[in-house]
């Protein structure tokens, strides 16, 4: 009898596990590239806050590399450029990467870093596609994009230190969030370039010798968050800011249904509080003129007499012929970067002018460095409605005579003050030292041995 044999389809059972084994492959091959991809995110991310703007203000180290020998345009191969060994050192970066290739791949192909960094020729250091330069650190410009924050979140830690002979338990406050969590909240206006937490600085001395021992921030639960653009600055005030306190409280004599309330940022558990930086100044301006009205006359004499109150008188020189008024302006469409716009497109290169203008209002100014016939032509083009600003009609003069005197006088007013407040708060700083210096000599005098008599 004979066996009846059923033959197997090996050649399908192979290709079955083929089709298996090479979407396994592809597969992996797609987890890898999306692994790569956001790790390059991650880098870019890293890369341009480094090089931004808001963070080269305050970091000297990047600061002194990029200026040493830095020319336009970097001409040459050190200046403007940060070495890769170099950034690859900083902590937060070093936790995603140590690879050079990746921050060169990076650098050549995220889109954000395409538009503000570049390579130097060797693909060893990483510079600006706009040179940084030493005005950009002193430049007051971001306050323009800045806001306030009140009652972030805080939490109580407590430390204990055991020695041989005492147990000592000590509480400090810390903040219970962090700028990650404050950057992402404040995103959805605009993109955040800069998160600054606030401290109190307190330093500790030794009670023998008088020798610093360290130095202790105090967290006081606010925060400066600027935006990279005046769009997203001015969708954040328009969103956290009543109308009411925007203009000052002007409008309270109308109805309170035409007052906007302004919406409220929950964080950590805390509804935050939000002010522009012009209203923080303002208050903290006022606070130190009723700190000034509660001391005595003769107090206010005698620091008079031992140091000077007054900051230094702002140099400020002007050419006639400079200031152009605009009237008719879009009071919902008209920003500073869209007049900056036609203003470019106009001279059809990069302009040294300022534009004194608030989304919301009717009026604005320019004010230009020189005067020149492109800036009669522009405004003639204004008048004449060949061109245009946010699609609107325009009315534009060039101010003279006693116009022209009241505006320039105004804004050197506008200058002195800052000037003032920089120099108050510098001198109230030097002055609360020296209180604490003297307080700490007087707890380490010693004691008198003198008996009783």
């Amino acid at each position: 009898m004979s066996e009846l044999t059923v033959p197997t389809n090996t050649t399908e059972s192979t290709t079955t596990q083929d089709k298996q084994e090479e979407t396994a492959t592809t597969n992996e091959n797609v987890s890898t590239d999306d692994n790569n991809k956001e790790l390059l995110l991650r880098i870019s991310e890293r890369l341009c806050f480094f090089f931004s703007n808001a963070n080269l203000r305050r970091d000297k180290f990047l600061q002194k590399i990029l200026l040493e020998n830095s020319t336009p345009g970097h001409t040459t191969e050190k200046g403007g450029f940060v070495p890769i060994q170099t950034l690859l050192t900083f902590n937060t970066l070093k936790k995603i990467t140590t690879d050079a290739s990746k921050i060169i791949q990076t650098v050549k192909e995220e889109d954000e870093c395409q538009s503000l960094l570049c390579l130097n020729e060797s693909e060893t250091a990483v510079g600006r596609i706009q040179p940084f330069t030493k005005e950009m650190i002193t430049s007051t410009e971001y306050e323009s994009r800045t806001i306030r924050i009140g009652n972030v979140p805080l939490s109580s830690v407590v430390t204990t230190n055991t020695t041989t002979t005492t147990t000592t338990t000590t509480t400090h406050k810390q903040y219970a969030v962090g700028i990650e969590e404050i950057q992402h909240l404040f995103s959805q206006y605009g993109k955040v370039s800069m998160v600054q937490l606030i401290y109190n600085n307190f330093h500790h001395r030794h009670e023998k010798g008088g020798q610093q021992q360290h130095s202790e921030r105090n967290p006081i639960g606010k925060a400066f968050v600027e935006f990279e653009t005046m769009d997203g600055y001015n969708a954040a005030v328009k969103d956290l800011i009543s109308s009411s306190s925007k203009d000052n409280h002007n409008n309270k004599e109308g109805n309170e249904e035409d007052i906007k309330k302004p919406t409220i940022l929950i964080l950590g558990g805390n509804e935050l509080t939000v002010k522009t930086m012009e209203q923080h100044l303002e208050k903290q301006a006022m606070k130190r003129a009723a700190a000034a009205a509660k001391r005595s006359r003769n107090d206010i004499e005698k620091e008079e007499e031992e140091q000077q109150v007054q900051a230094p008188i702002v140099e400020y020189t002007w050419q006639k012929g400079c200031i152009v008024h605009l009237e008719g302006l879009s009071e919902t469409a008209t920003q500073r970067e869209s007049i900056l716009k036609v203003i470019t497109n106009f001279w059809n290169e990069i302009v040294q002018v300022r534009v004194d203008y608030q989304m919301g209002q009717k009026e604005g100014h320019l004010r230009f460095e020189q005067p020149s016939e492109k800036i009669i032509t522009f405004v003639q083009a204004l008048k004449e409605k060949t061109l245009l600003i946010d699609g609107n009609e325009v009315q534009a003069k060039i101010l003279e005579g006693e116009e022209e005197d009241k505006y320039q006088k105004k804004y050197h007013d506008f200058l002195q003050k800052r000037k003032q407040i920089q120099f108050d708060e510098a001198r109230n700083k030097k002055q609360f030292r020296g209180k604490n210096n003297n307080n700490n000599n007087k707890q380490q005098q010693p004691p008198n041995k003198k008996g009783r008599r």
